[in-house]
């Protein structure tokens, strides 16, 4: 199991350049969100793409505490298996 983060980007949101953290469990995530201090009404329970946003203090402690920075490539693989799979769950 790993937990991963993505570059830091500007996407124009009031929260200001941000990453996304996410991982391979919902229950992993969670548990290295905890490690960083972030609420757990912070997550986002998006369907193809569960995630915390992490500003940018808080993108280099995940880095710290071992969360694997990864491509926006990756992420693009990561949200078309979820979609596939939860398409395929009847």
């Amino acid at each position: 199991m790993s937990v991963y983060v993505d570059h830091v980007r500007n996407w124009g949101w009031r929260l200001g350049p941000n990453a996304h953290l996410f991982a391979d469990s919902l229950e992993e995530l969670h548990a290295f969100a905890r490690t960083l201090g972030l609420r757990s009404d912070w997550f986002q329970n998006r369907p193809d793409f569960p995630h915390y946003d992490l500003t940018g203090r808080r993108h280099a402690a995940a880095l710290r505490h071992g969360a694997t920075l990864v491509s926006n490539q990756f992420v693009f693989e990561r949200l078309q298996v979820n979609r596939a799979a939860r398409e395929a769950t009847p």
